[in-house]
């Protein structure tokens, strides 16, 4: 009876040894990228954005004619109002990780350099004295330093990447997300989460994939 309970013993704990080792395994190895897309879910921000995962369309012999793919797309919003010194070096960040190096557009660049800059100079003693006393506008004061900036304005080529990026986050209400740049690939959307920028987020899309497209063409196209 004692060697019946020692086998048994014995068999119990090599079973609890097997599974512990194929859970391992299972995670290391075989489901990797299932468990990363969990922790990456539940230790990151990512946001599920307002197309929903829609069910595969299957043939009677259960190949998937219709599919869903995941879409990473990268949004920012200004949450507690950051200033424009904390908005430069969020935009410097998030061109490191998406290289988006996309130069801005001579009216950002422009509206930038006005933005960040003392105008007085470019200003008559007359026209400083009207603008005190509301005779031009603040719209006639811009359009006046604008028109005299050019030979000032010197950015190299990485500022004029980061112009382009500050701009794309401050498009519209300041309450609202911003797309900064669709189609990530999920590591840049992991390194976006890293950087730890509140009001930075990685949202995750689907869109549907037709694998047969001759049905398209018989059932009309597939919608998101």
């Amino acid at each position: 009876m004692v060697i019946i309970m020692s086998k048994i013993k014995y068999i119990i704990i090599l079973l609890l040894n097997l599974i512990i080792i194929y859970k391992i395994i299972d995670k290391k190895y075989i489901n990797y990228k299932y468990y990363e897309d969990k922790l990456l879910i539940k230790s990151n921000n990512i946001l599920y954005g307002n197309t929903p995962k829609r069910g595969r369309i299957l043939d009677r012999n259960n190949k998937v004619i219709v599919d869903n793919k995941e879409i990473y797309n990268v949004y920012f919003r200004n949450i507690n109002n950051k200033n424009i010194n904390d908005l430069v070096d969020i935009s410097y960040k998030i061109n490191e990780v998406l290289k988006i190096n996309e130069e801005a557009s001579n009216d950002e660049i422009k509206d930038f350099f006005i933005k960040t800059n003392s105008i007085n100079k470019y200003l008559s003693d007359f026209e400083l004295k009207d603008y005190s006393y509301r005779k031009i506008s603040d719209e006639d004061i811009y359009n006046k330093v604008y028109e005299r900036i050019d030979d000032d304005i010197n950015y190299s080529l990485e500022e004029r990447f980061m112009i382009h990026i500050y701009y794309l986050i401050n498009k519209g209400y300041k309450s609202n997300n911003k797309l900064v740049k669709s189609n990530v690939t999920y590591e840049e959307c992991l390194s976006i989460e890293n950087l730890n920028i509140n009001g930075l987020t990685c949202d995750i899309s689907w869109d549907r994939i037709n694998n047969y497209p001759m049905i398209s063409s018989i059932v009309g196209n597939v919608s998101m």
